[in-house]
């Protein structure tokens, strides 16, 4: 455990309980659908190349330490998140002004 907080089980899609970049690429794509983004707009707000951050969504590599946290502040989420190191049920309800306001 990392400051009292345990791995997701459901993480470890390589079968052997150890994060992959698909796992983290879900996480991703969850909270993509979740604030209603497209992949354009998480690298608007990162000031990122679309090529780096297509290639987490689709699992083919890992974002690195460096922008984990860059890609959490984007994705409203906590960076433990996207390292699977909290299930997905405790993720709040994201924080835009687009959303904020209606029933």
């Amino acid at each position: 455990p990392c400051n009292g907080v345990v791995p997701d089980p459901a993480c470890g899609s390589d079968g052997g309980g150890v994060l992959t970049a698909k796992d983290t690429a879900r996480r991703i794509g969850l909270r993509i659908t979740a604030l209603g983004i497209t992949e354009a707009e998480v690298c608007r707000r990162m000031n990122l190349h679309t090529g780096q951050a297509g290639r987490w969504i689709r699992g083919e590599s890992m974002p690195s330490a460096g922008h984990v946290g860059a890609l959490a502040t984007a994705l409203e989420c906590d960076p433990n998140y996207l390292l699977c190191w909290v299930p997905p049920l405790v993720m709040p309800e994201p924080k835009n002004s687009h959303t904020e306001g209606r029933p």
